[in-house]
């Protein structure tokens, strides 16, 4: 019996003497870890950032110009389709012309003919007028001496008088009818100019350098000019509109640069705010922002969506990325690595504003501590630990 007991405790020995070589016990405060958990750790501390705001903002031309024609007319054809540039003075399309310049036609023999007036006829009648008072007048005259000396009766000088008067009279005329062709001319030329303006307006052209985003209107149509016939837009610079809420707008400022992410060139584009709105949206209540951006490739088009970041102050502080802080029961807590014993502690802190993919620790952190970056989700207060890169 004694030789077998002694086997018995020998094999217990042994058992015992295996199991501790194969687990590594270690006692740490008030917690026992029986493994090194497997962790990576970060240095914090305070450096310099920005506090970004990000808008959605829809991009439209920074000019958009909703072009009509200025007289009414049928359209005959347009010079342009959609999606197509145009310089200033392109011709956009052309109005039926045929009445127009029947009406020009018109107009400009009329102011022709009363200017051949003036500078023909009348003259004539005036210079046969006047030579014919020249003559009467002068009868008239040797008439009244020779009345005054007894030659002639009271009868003769008045029948001179009368033909005196009736030859004063249609030089007179004469004189007014130059007076009155001078006036219809002035008139027959504010005619004769508002006939060509129409005739000129029947071509409709570009006010500006840009992209035919929309004709309104077809070929044979009738159209007046209270109604666009096409949208024209400068899309070499073009806006970007967004709305900013209450708590922003004022740290906003006409002439501040931005950054904008295009979506649908998956492009980042440098902006500058040119429109800050003191009036809130009825609707949305927010503020509404304009942001200029260049376009001078013409890459960005009317209707694509751009994300806006605005930096709206300067901080500095303890940023930290996003997963390494834990949202438990107790609050936002992080785990720091206690070099002297490779234990872990955790600690409850306080976080504000998210930039990027780090969140600010406000409080409950110090500089230089090593902040646990990846293990964390497995860890316990006093948890042993592995750093990774540690031998």
């Amino acid at each position: 019996m004694n030789k077998r007991l002694a086997v018995i405790l020998v094999g217990i020995l042994l058992v015992t003497l295996v199991f501790q070589g194969c687990v590594r016990t270690e006692k740490v405060g008030s917690s026992t870890s029986l493994v090194e958990k497997p962790v990576r750790v970060i240095k914090v501390s305070d450096e310099n950032y920005q506090n970004v705001a990000s808008y959605s903002g829809n991009i439209k031309p920074s000019q958009m110009v909703k072009l009509s024609t200025k007289i009414s007319g049928v359209i005959d054809e347009y010079m342009v389709v959609e999606g197509q540039k145009v310089k200033k003075g392109d011709i956009i399309l052309k109005l039926d012309d045929y009445e127009y310049g029947l009406g020009y036609d018109a107009a400009k023999a009329k102011a022709n003919s009363i200017k051949l007036e003036i500078d023909s006829k009348i003259p004539s009648a005036i210079n046969q007028a006047k030579a014919k008072l020249d003559l009467v007048e002068k009868r008239y005259n040797d008439m009244k001496k020779l009345y005054e000396e007894g030659a002639v009766t009271k009868d003769n000088l008045d029948e001179a008088e009368t033909a005196y008067i009736s030859v004063k009279n249609v030089y007179q005329e004469a004189l007014d009818a130059r007076s009155i062709a001078n006036e219809n001319y002035k008139q027959a030329l504010a005619n004769k100019d508002l006939k060509e303006t129409n005739y000129e307006d029947t071509v409709l052209r570009s006010p500006i350098d840009g992209v035919i985003l929309k004709t309104l209107f077809e070929s044979g149509e009738s159209i007046a000019p209270t109604y666009p016939a096409v949208v024209i837009g400068d899309v070499n610079s073009i806006e970007a509109e967004l709305g900013v809420p209450d708590s922003v707008i004022n740290s906003l400022y006409v002439g501040q640069k931005v950054k904008a992410y295009v979506y649908g060139i998956e492009k980042s584009v440098s902006g500058e705010i040119i429109e800050v709105s003191a009036l809130a949206d009825t609707k949305t209540r927010t503020f509404p922002v304009k942001v200029r951006i260049s376009n001078e490739n013409s890459e960005m088009k009317a209707g694509m969506m751009a994300k806006i970041d605005i930096v709206l102050d300067e901080k500095e502080g303890i940023l930290v990325p996003l997963d390494s802080v834990l949202n438990l029961s107790e609050g936002s807590t992080v785990f720091v690595l206690n070099s002297d014993d490779g234990t872990v502690k955790k600690k409850i802190v306080e976080t504000g504003e998210i930039v990027d993919d780090r969140i600010e620790v406000i409080s409950g952190l110090e500089n230089n501590e090593e902040l646990v970056i990846e293990g964390q989700y497995k860890l316990k207060d006093n948890d042993l630990v592995k750093v990774a890169g540690d031998e």
